[in-house]
């Protein structure tokens, strides 16, 4: 019997190791982007994709755009926005007439002023800083200029206006009394040659941030700037721990106009455009507005929204224009969210991606857009959605091996139940997981005292139902065990269990031995962390005997008191039954006896 046990106990180590590493190992946030944006640099299209803590650069490696490679690839940094230094940016030169601060050295001869290097190619901010990459250079390591940028706000977009290079963020502005998110101002900055300075004096509008920022862009129209943004939030339609990180811009765009000098004083709204993620450009004195439909919380579930092209009138007034892709569903599980425009060759394309993989669209000889390639070649391809679909393929291999042990076990099930109904004596899952918090209140503030008392630094241990976070690792785990396995073990029953009328018991209504608890919890712990829980719970309402996987590895039930007492007086009751129909002694015997 024990060694039995003990090779079952053996079978779920090996399960316990392979589920903790692959919850250690299994990090949605590196599963996916946080954002990507296409910028144009000396004619030719780069894709700049961020990820949580890097980001990495590509180009096309043919003039389809259906292959492209990677120049700069793991670059560490959060990318807040991309720009062209193009060769002809003016660059600020000192004022005339400045009397020198030293005497003037005389050159000798044959001796001439090297030029200083001027910074170009395509750059990238950071949140106080920025990098320019030379696409030009054969040499990628020297071909990176990074400098510091003493600005106490973000740049996120930018604008060539009259032969000089500006860039637009937002400034945060404490929040109020009210209790209100902190509103931000727009600034502007402009580039000298060799990094970013503050236009002085020169503050816009007031922009109300949304729970993840907000979306910001800038495009040149017609002698001016015209800045553009949206709120933006944390949009999850299974959630953070399945899809990682992904923001999806929603409500009314706001717009003002930027001369060199100054802001607009008063905001323009754009309202109208549908939620999702967006891409402008200027086209014809009009600005073109490229939107990737999103459909709201789980109604985007396997749904691919809407891609559309809108025009935003320098009123504001907004109209839509094209439908490129209807709205259609799918069998994945991520949607479309985002999607980038852009020009080359004169030729219009446009790059969306589901955070997973990418889309190519061109617009054809005939004007019509079309789907040039479904799956981008060369582009960093997640395959997040395959993972889930192991992980629920495992988690279907692990209720099926509590259904085959359930089954093997089946003669020895408790036998003495024609008197007595099965919802009489098992426990209910909704009792036992009453009992199960309240005894982890009980054990989660002696695990803090333990902890208290060895000075011992808290770490978060496992992610527990009850969302305790910052639980000692080492008291905890000794707090748990000790208490449910021993309280199991002496008195068939936690302090929870006892309260709820529920009693731990093994075959036959015996009290569990101290294996048979370590093995039931040591398992249980593990069955009760969210991931586990979709296992764990229907095995217990489902099962015939209300068994989850601890339950039938130890050979234990939860029962409830009252059919329990009962149970064993039908036991005791069968027991003199069959004593009394023990046959009398034969002649044959008595004569066998003389």
């Amino acid at each position: 019997m024990k060694s039995d046990m003990r090779a079952r106990f053996s079978i779920l180590l090996a399960i316990m190791v392979v589920v903790m590493l692959a919850l250690m190992y299994f990090d949605p946030s590196q599963e996916t982007y946080v954002g990507m944006q296409v910028q144009t640099a000396g004619g030719k299209p780069y894709l700049m994709l961020a990820e949580q803590e890097t980001f990495g650069l590509y180009a096309p490696s043919g003039k389809d755009l259906e292959s492209w490679s990677p120049l700069y690839v793991n670059r560490s940094g959060l990318m807040y926005g991309t720009f062209e230094i193009p060769p002809g940016v003016r660059i600020d030169q000192p004022e005339k007439n400045t009397p020198p601060t030293e005497p003037a050295q005389p050159v000798q001869p044959g001796a001439e002023k090297i030029p200083e290097r001027r910074i170009e190619g395509l750059g990238v901010f950071f949140n106080s800083s920025c990098a320019v990459f030379d696409v030009a250079k054969a040499d990628k390591n020297s071909g990176v200029a990074s400098f510091p940028m003493n600005l106490n706000w973000a740049l996120e977009a930018t604008a060539q206006l009259d032969g000089s290079l500006y860039a637009f963020g937002a400034k945060i502005k404490p929040a109020g009394e009210d209790g209100a998110p902190p509103d931000r101002v727009l600034k502007a900055a402009r580039f000298d040659g060799k990094t970013w300075t503050e236009v002085p004096n020169v503050t816009g509008p007031l922009v109300r941030s949304g729970n993840a920022g907000f979306w910001l862009k800038a495009v040149a129209l017609e002698g001016r700037t015209a800045v553009l943004w949206r709120g933006a939030k944390l949009d999850q339609t299974i959630g953070y721990g399945v899809e990682g990180f992904r923001i999806s811009t929603d409500g009314d765009i706001g717009m003002c106009f930027f001369d060199g000098t100054k802001f607009s004083a008063e905001p323009i709204a754009v309202t109208g455009l549908p939620k999702g993620n967006t891409c402008v450009w200027a086209e014809n004195g009009t600005i073109k507005c490229l939107v990737q439909t999103r459909l709201k919380g789980s109604e985007s579930d396997g749904v691919k929204g809407r891609m559309e092209i809108w025009n935003i009138a320098p009123n504001g007034k907004a109209e839509l224009t094209e439908t490129i892709a209807p709205e259609r569903h799918t069998m994945g599980l991520f949607s479309h969210i985002a999607a980038e425009h852009f020009k080359w060759e004169d030729r219009e394309y446009i790059l969306r991606s589901n955070w997973q993989k990418f889309e190519l669209w061109r617009r054809n000889d005939a004007g019509k857009w079309e789907l040039a390639s479904s799956g981008v070649a060369g582009l960093p391809i997640f395959t997040l959605e395959h993972k889930l679909y192991w992980a629920l393929a495992f988690c279907a291999a692990i209720v099926l091996l509590g259904a085959w042990l359930g089954f093997l076990r089946r003669r020895h099930a408790l036998t003495l139940l024609s008197k007595l109904r099965p919802s009489d004596l098992y426990a209910p899952l909704a009792a036992r997981a009453s009992a199960y918090v309240l005894d982890m209140l009980v054990v989660i503030a002696t695990a803090f005292g333990v902890s208290k008392l060895l000075f011992e630094q808290y770490t978060e241990v496992l992610p527990l139902p009850l969302g305790a976070i910052g639980v000692p690792s080492t008291p905890f785990l000794i707090c748990f065990l000790v208490y449910f396995a021993g309280s199991e073990c002496l008195f068939c029953g936690t302090p929870g269990k006892l309260l709820m009328g529920l009693r731990v018991v093994a075959d036959g209504g015996s009290r569990p031995s101290i294996w048979a608890s370590l093995v039931r919890n040591t398992v249980g712990l593990l069955e009760r962390q969210p991931m586990m829980l979709i296992v764990a719970a229907p095995m217990v309402i489902f099962s015939p005997r209300r068994q989850r996987l601890g339950d039938l590895l130890s050979r234990t039930f939860v029962v409830q008191k009252q059919g329990l007492d009962l149970f064993i007086a039908q036991k005791a009751a069968a027991a003199v039954e069959s004593i009394e129909k023990l046959p009398d002694e034969t002649g044959a015997d008595k004569a066998k006896d003389k």
